[in-house]
């Protein structure tokens, strides 16, 4: 196949500075570059790349004195109409006067969804006026997703558009958006052809974030040598097997390098390429992030160890730190104190974040609740008689719910859940079950995907595999949406429903009595219903969240806050639903012993003495009310989600995941664990509250720019943060 060098356009990002993410060599001098642009200028090759933030490569370009057409790239600009405007004209002409010329030959957008913003309007006609007065020739784009590019194309009337391309990345080739681009006559220019050079050198081994990939690479390496082709050679094969791609960037790291590439004649084609990928955190190098460990870091140093001997690297999903800040998170605790953790490097960060996954309403390390545990070690928690204090604490559950008769205890959520639904089909006599919400990993819950994998998508993480749930437990579980009467009454005159189970509400209110006609609903079909306050109950009342709404279960169970950190759940019902499973085998050893119940009964008079659920629903109005003044003040389209003393929000953006890293990242910088979500306790006091708030007003203020147009990749210093749970209510 031939080969089009006279389609090469030098990638000039080496030339005077380090670029690239692979280790690429020492930045190319003057005298390197004049023996490389002779070579090049040999083969026809008359366009080079820059961009006016690679360091000294416009005034290297500026000293070669010949004719090379240059294409440089200008980044975000901040500020108001005329600043933007004024500051593109004097970045033009630094550019100009650095490159000793009087014409720039294409001036592109590096951050082209300012286009797509208030100001795009008038960028687009500054770019316009400077293509007028021929100080320009043409103008582009930069981009890295067919959306941005495809509303860019039908706003406004570019000349160039620089997009990723080689045979991983094939995001730009559908021959829909190619023949929309030929048709306005839009020149096509591909960079990243070797994908930042790990094509050509992938020793994925020694790279931290790539590594992940490394079965992808062994793959490739065995394909080159299956093919008997080189990877330089497959990676300009690929190129310029795409005729309509009018020139391709090539970024220059030697001499040796273009010696290499000029002196092939013509490319060996292959039956077929390698397999495109569709791994974003792959093939756009935008996520990709150095990722090196520090070595005095011991936090990421042990969780390295942890992934490779514990299931999933620890015991919780929501503990990940890659649901944080992967590879900067501190993941592993030493001490904590009030609102406030050490870790295991002796750093201390004030907790506006999980507060030990909604378990410490009362703060971490309370006094009271723990010397109350400590009496109870000294006398002994676990023997062959049962301790008194289980009966203590269901009376006291009674006592707070008198709509409820018998009480079983058990040491953790999932437990609860699970006792719930078993005592629910012995008293009704029916397997089937509708839900909704999150309620742990159990298989009876998990099945929901055993009929489709998308079930939970809206209840828990998109695509959750049941593998390893036994397959007789399929179309026993059926989902229905939060707020959504008729769909549930569908499920139940279809799927002889004997239960439904779901939280009170989570992320949203519940509207038009909702609750009270799920429980008329249930009552007229003999249906148990199961209220799941694990995470809602005893942060918006003195027990359950549905006391607030004067609507009373068949069963309800509890846990998170119930033991301020200690390991307790309950299991509350009805006389006559609860003594159904009398004969149903519920025990394990575990659930008797005696620092559970003891830590409860501390933590119960403690929440009663301060009336703690006023004090955390207060501080919750209070920090919904900030986050939405501060949103507001940057044109940032918030909502919130949630109770307010387990509040959250998301930022209406396609970028939110981005933006949530980089909360994370900032906030982890002023010594503040922080995310999207905050469960708040008694003991985050209004300072500590309102020097997050101090801290959020400055990063809301650049994530407002990034809508407008900033680079948020280029503000990353780590990986984007996973997703984590998505609840239907």
């Amino acid at each position: 196949m031939f080969f089009p060098k006279n389609k090469i356009i030098i990638g000039a990002a080496n030339f005077g500075a380090n670029y690239g993410f692979v280790g690429n060599p020492k930045n190319i001098n003057l005298e390197k570059v004049k023996k490389i642009v002779t070579l090049c200028e040999g083969y026809g090759i008359n366009k080079i790349d820059t961009a006016m933030g690679y360091a000294n490569s416009e005034k290297i370009i500026g000293n070669l004195k010949n004719d090379l057409k240059v294409i440089t790239k200008f980044p975000y600009i901040p500020g108001s109409r005329n600043n933007i405007k004024k500051e593109i004209i004097l970045r033009v002409n630094n550019s100009l006067k650095k490159l000793k010329s009087k014409k720039i030959h294409a001036l592109i957008m590096h951050d082209p969804e300012q286009l797509l913003s208030q100001n795009g309007k008038i960028i687009y006609e500054t770019l316009l006026d400077l293509k007028s007065k021929n100080i320009v020739e043409k103008i582009g784009v930069s981009v890295y997703d067919e959306n941005t590019l495809l509303k860019i194309v039908s706003l406004y009337n570019i000349d160039v558009v620089q997009f990723p391309c080689n045979y991983l990345n094939r995001t730009f080739l559908s021959k829909d958006l190619i023949l929309k681009l030929k048709k306005k006559n839009i020149e096509i220019q591909a960079r990243s052809i070797f994908l930042m050079g790990f094509l050509l050198n992938n020793n994925f081994k020694n790279n931290q974030y790539l590594k992940k990939w490394s079965k992808t690479f062994e793959a490739i390496n065995k394909w080159h040598v299956e093919n008997k082709i080189s990877k330089l050679e497959s990676c300009l094969s690929f190129i310029a097997s795409k005729k309509y791609i009018d020139g391709f960037i090539i970024g220059i790291d030697n001499l040796s390098q273009v010696k290499d590439i000029l002196k092939i004649k013509n490319l060996k084609k292959p039956n077929f390429f390698f397999p495109a990928m569709k791994d974003l955190n792959l093939i756009d190098t935008r996520l990709w992030k150095q990722n090196k460990i520090l070595k005095n870091d011991k936090g990421l140093a042990l969780w390295n160890k942890a992934s490779k001997t514990i299931l999933g690297g620890n015991m919780i999903f929501s503990k990940r730190p890659d649901l944080f800040l992967p590879n900067k998170w501190p993941t592993y605790f030493s001490k904590s104190k009030g609102c406030k953790i050490w870790d295991i490097s002796g750093k201390s960060f004030h907790d506006m974040s999980l507060m030990g996954i909604g378990t410490n309403i009362l703060g971490y390390n309370v006094q009271k609740v723990d010397d109350a545990v400590k009496n109870v070690i000294k006398l002994g928690n676990l023997t062959t008689l049962n301790c008194p204090e289980e009966v203590e604490i269901s009376e006291k559950l009674i006592q707070l719910h008198p709509w409820a008769d018998m009480t079983k205890l058990a040491r953790t959520g999932g437990e609860a859940s699970s006792v719930s639904i078993r005592i629910a089909r012995a008293a009704t006599g029916k397997d089937n079950i509708a839900f909704c919400g999150y309620h742990g990993w159990h298989d009876w819950y998990l099945s929901a995907n055993l009929s489709n994998s998308n079930k939970l998508n809206e209840h828990l993480l998109p695509g959750l595999s049941a593998r390893g749930v036994a397959s007789n437990l399929k179309n026993t579980v059926f989902p229905f949406l939060y707020n959504d009467l008729e769909g549930l009454k569908k499920i139940i005159s279809q799927k002889n429903i004997g239960t439904v189970k779901m939280e009170v509400c989570r992320n949203e209110l519940p509207k038009n009595n909702f609750l009270k006609k799920v429980r008329d609903l249930c009552t007229k079909k003999g249906i148990v219903l199961i209220f799941d306050e694990c995470s809602s109950g005893f942060r918006q009342s003195n027990g359950g969240l549905h006391k607030i709404y004067n609507v009373n279960p068949d069963i309800a169970t509890f846990g998170k806050a119930l033991g301020n950190g200690y390991p307790i759940t309950a299991i509350i019902g009805k006389k006559e639903v609860m003594e159904a499973a009398q004969e149903s085998f519920i025990s394990s050893t575990f659930w008797s012993d005696r620092i559970g119940p003891t830590a409860a009964l501390a933590t119960l008079a403690e929440m009663a003495k301060i009336k703690s659920w006023n004090i955390i629903t207060k501080k919750g109005n209070y920090l919904r009310k900030k986050w939405t003044s501060i949103a507001k003040k940057y044109n940032l389209n918030l909502k919130l989600y949630g109770i307010p003393a387990l509040s959250a929000f998301t930022i209406n953006s396609p970028r939110f995941l981005e933006y949530k890293t980089f909360i994370t990242q900032e906030m982890l910088k002023k010594k503040i664990l922080a995310s999207n979500s905050v469960y708040l306790s008694v003991a985050h006091e209004k300072k500590i509250i309102d020097c997050y708030l101090y801290e959020l007003d400055k990063i809301f203020k650049i994530i407002g720019e990034c809508e407008q147009g900033r680079n948020i990749y280029s503000l990353l210093e780590s990986p984007v943060c996973i997703s984590g749970f998505k609840r239907l209510n």
